[in-house]
């Protein structure tokens, strides 16, 4: 007599047999599998694509590089040399033209709210008069440019001491429609009064140094400027002052023409 357990183990090997009498196995697609598994060149692609790209990138590198150093060099052969221009050389342009200041030995040039200094000139001014008194020294000059219409006449005082005080007048007769067209001078503008008196005669120009302002020991120009009838103007009519009082108390006072 069987036992069921039998039975079970019979039956079960049984549907197993059937079961593998009716499969149909897809051996394409396992084939397919198995190429896939054992294939080298599938595991190495990622690799060479990644040497690839940086191989392309360093080449685009050294050919911009290559450029840059090229345009570069280029650039600065340009800014080192010149080519030559059709029909002869380089023409060089003419150096501005700078007009020399008038300055004393110690001071700087300061003008009037007149007029600024136009003569300029490097030409020598022969005073026609000098005078000196104790530690004063001065001497007046046409200046050697003027044109048919205007004219400046200069002062050139130099003091030996330290002032405390000074007064400075110049006079020029009022030939020939003169008329004032300004005045300057080499020390500082602040620290002077400068005023210009029409008298029936004359006009007078004055220069007074404002208190508690001193003058340091030093040469220094007055200057004042006038229009005139056309014409050399003859400037020996005209005539200038000046009073001075040093730190200890002394006083000078000298008079001459132009």
């Amino acid at each position: 007599m069987m036992r069921s357990g039998d039975r079970t183990s019979e039956w079960l090997s049984s549907a197993l047999r059937a079961e593998a009498d009716r499969h149909e196995p897809d051996t394409a697609r396992m084939r397919a599998r198995v190429q896939a598994a054992t294939t080298p060149r599938a595991r190495w692609t990622p690799l060479r694509t990644a040497v690839t790209s940086l191989a392309a990138a360093g080449t685009v590198a050294a050919i911009t590089i290559a450029t840059w150093q090229g345009l570069s060099g280029l650039g600065r052969e340009d800014a080192g040399h010149s080519g030559p221009v059709a029909g002869g050389s380089v023409p060089s342009s003419p150096a501005p033209h700078t007009p020399t200041a008038h300055t004393g030995k110690g001071g700087s040039t300061s003008t009037s709210g007149m007029s600024a200094p136009q003569s300029g000139s490097d030409s020598p001014v022969t005073p026609r008069s000098s005078a000196k008194h104790r530690f004063l020294t001065a001497a007046g000059a046409v200046d050697p440019n003027p044109n048919a219409h205007w004219t400046q006449e200069n002062l050139t005082l130099e003091t030996e001491r330290r002032l405390v005080e000074l007064t400075v007048s110049v006079r020029v007769a009022r030939t020939g429609a003169v008329s004032s067209t300004g005045s300057w001078l080499t020390l500082p503008r602040e620290d002077f009064d400068l005023a210009v008196r029409e008298e029936p005669d004359a006009l007078v120009y004055a220069f007074v140094l404002k208190q508690g302002r001193s003058v340091p020991p030093g040469e220094y120009t007055f200057a004042v400027q006038y229009d005139h009838a056309p014409g050399v103007r003859d400037g020996r009519l005209d005539s200038f002052s000046a009073t001075a009082t040093a730190e200890r108390g002394e006083t000078a006072i000298v008079r001459g023409g132009f």
